[in-house]
C-alpha cells in the first residue's frame, strides 16, 4: 500500500501500532489514515474512537481481511471509507483522495 500511495504521489509513514503512531507525534501532521481494523494492541476501531476524543478527527480508511467488520456502525458512523482485502491499487488510491478531500 505504501508503494502504490507513494507512487501517486502521496507521502507517507508507516507505524505497526497504533500505539507506535500515537507515540511517535504523528497525529500532527496526518491528514488521513489508511488504518487496519485489527492492529496489534489497540485495534484500529479504538485508535479512531481515540483519536476522535482527543479532537483529532482525521479521515480514515479502514482496511480488513474480513468484510463482516466493515458493517459495523464504527466505520458507518465515522463516514469512513472501508477496502476489503484484498483489492486493487486504484481503489487504494480513489478511497485516499476522496477522504483527502472531504
Amino acid at each position: 500500500m505504501r508503494r502504490v500511495l507513494e507512487t501517486e504521489g502521496f507521502v507517507t509513514e508507516l507505524f505497526n501500532t497504533a500505539e507506535a503512531f500515537l507515540a511517535s507525534g504523528a497525529v500532527s501532521r496526518a491528514r488521513c489514515l489508511v488504518l487496519d481494523i485489527q492492529l496489534p494492541g489497540m485495534s484500529g476501531f479504538d485508535l479512531h474512537r481515540h483519536l476522535l476524543a482527543s479532537g483529532d478527527a482525521i479521515p480514515t480508511v479502514f482496511v480488513t481481511a474480513h468484510e463482516d467488520l466493515c458493517s459495523r456502525g464504527v466505520v458507518i458512523k465515522a463516514g469512513a471509507c472501508c477496502l476489503v482485502k484484498p483489492f486493487p491499487a486504484e481503489t487504494l488510491v480513489k478511497a485516499v483522495s476522496e477522504s483527502l478531500a472531504r
